[in-house]
């Protein structure tokens, strides 16, 4: 893997140089700050960007133009990082040295991105239709009790937080948005500080087309992504809704994010903790207790915080939660064994070598990499986790806190 990197202004051009893959990916991520009706509004937006344009003004003649390119494929979708809205563009197609016009077919491939981007076709009709499939997402959320559960625990964790307002906006907005509001999203994000990402087996001429064509128009920088905010602990929350399980959420923080030297061992600790079916949490609560069918535990280093997560019938609630404090516990006094920690390694290790099997993952670690200075290549990250030792883990563990409990479930909690 070789990364290219070349700044301009308010825009950062990064080309991710490998023979991994078949295909080629071009992205391009604008990056902001929101508030949840802007976000809905963006959402909107990239949807009825990627949808049609001027050139190709119903989605069936889009869809027809991107068969025509060997069935390319192309999408807008807003993700977050850290406290950035990030509305991603995204471009997926066959390297142009497996076809047989591979000038004319990358030559025309960046003139549809180009096309995508510059010549929209905003109109009511689409709004209306975009609309109907942003209500169908949430409602699919609402349907599926786990994503429910867990949107409604992120809601309240960081009801006072900069990372509070959702990718992809709130459905309390979405009625409310017109057509202004889109042409403004638009307007703003091509102000926005741009991110491109060309990942691929590297083609000098593609590189240089696409650094040409594609500029932020705005002065941004990519700063400010991590904030650093302590959380206070706050009372726990149990709300009831009619489920055959209750969905637990209890959070620890703990005060070690993404630019820290600890962040890995604190990947290693969480793994311990609950992060594979062979973690400490499914070990007690699950095989050896049999509380629940699921329960693990995640690491946000933007965030800092780590929350275990159980389905568990309403009545062993109480349980689960001694259960996971006990689990704790163990990790600060250091009441396990080094095989236990040999294994959590190694599983981490097989997770970050899968990572880096994928188009999206290499351009976000690559960004990632420019933005906090941390290390790109597998060797090194793979280096600092092997030189996690036990010791490490104690000390970490005894930096935790807990901050926040929150089940969603049965009629009353103890």
């Amino acid at each position: 893997m070789n990364l290219i990197t070349y700044k301009e202004g308010a825009t950062l051009f990064q080309s991710i140089r490998t023979t991994k893959f078949k295909s080629m990916r071009i992205q391009l991520r604008f990056f902001s700050e929101l508030t949840a009706k802007e976000a809905t509004a963006k959402t909107l937006m990239l949807g009825m960007l990627s949808a049609k344009n001027d050139a190709y003004p119903t989605r069936r003649e889009l869809l027809r133009k991107l068969e025509t390119l060997f069935d390319t494929r192309l999408y807008g979708r807003s993700v977050k990082l850290g406290k950035k809205h990030v509305a991603q563009i995204d471009m997926q197609f066959v390297n142009p040295k497996y076809t047989d016009i591979p000038a004319t077919f990358m030559n025309e491939v960046i003139d549809h991105l180009e096309t995508t981007l510059t010549r929209p076709l905003f109109d009511e009709a689409s709004l209306k239709e975009e609309k109907r499939f942003l209500n169908d997402h949430f409602a699919s959320e609402y349907a599926n009790k786990d994503i429910y559960a867990s949107r409604r625990y992120q809601t309240l964790l960081f009801k006072d937080h900069p990372y509070r307002v959702p990718a992809n906006g709130e459905r309390d907005f979405v009625e409310g948005i017109t057509l202004e509001d889109i042409k403004d999203a638009y307007h703003s994000m091509l102000e926005d500080p741009l991110v491109i990402s060309i990942v691929g087996d590297g083609n000098k001429t593609l590189e240089t087309e696409v650094k040409k064509r594609f500029k932020s128009k705005g002065k941004g920088t990519l700063e400010a992504f991590l904030v650093r905010q302590k959380f206070q602990a706050r009372e726990d929350v149990h709300e009831t809704l009619k489920l055959s399980q209750d969905r637990l959420f209890m959070t620890l923080e703990s005060d070690t994010y993404y630019t820290d030297k600890d962040v890995w061992a604190m990947r290693v600790l969480n793994t311990l903790f609950g992060g594979t079916s062979e973690s400490m949490l499914f070990e007690s609560v699950r095989e050896t207790h049999g509380l629940a069918y699921q329960v693990a535990s995640s690491y946000q280093p933007f965030t800092s915080l780590i929350t275990a997560m159980a389905g568990v019938s309403h009545e062993n609630v109480e349980k689960a939660k001694s259960l996971v404090r006990e689990e704790l516990e163990k990790l600060k006094n250091g009441a396990f064994s080094d095989d236990d920690l040999d294994i959590a390694k190694k599983n981490l290790a097989q997770s970050i070598k899968k990572s880096y099997d994928t188009e999206n993952s290499l351009a976000i670690k690559a960004f990632v990499s420019e933005l906090f200075d941390v290390p790109l290549e597998k060797e090194d990250v793979l280096a600092l986790l092997e030189d996690v030792n036990r010791d490490d883990i104690k000390r970490l563990a005894r930096t935790l806190r807990w901050v926040f409990t929150y089940v969603l479930g049965g009629t009353s909690h103890a």
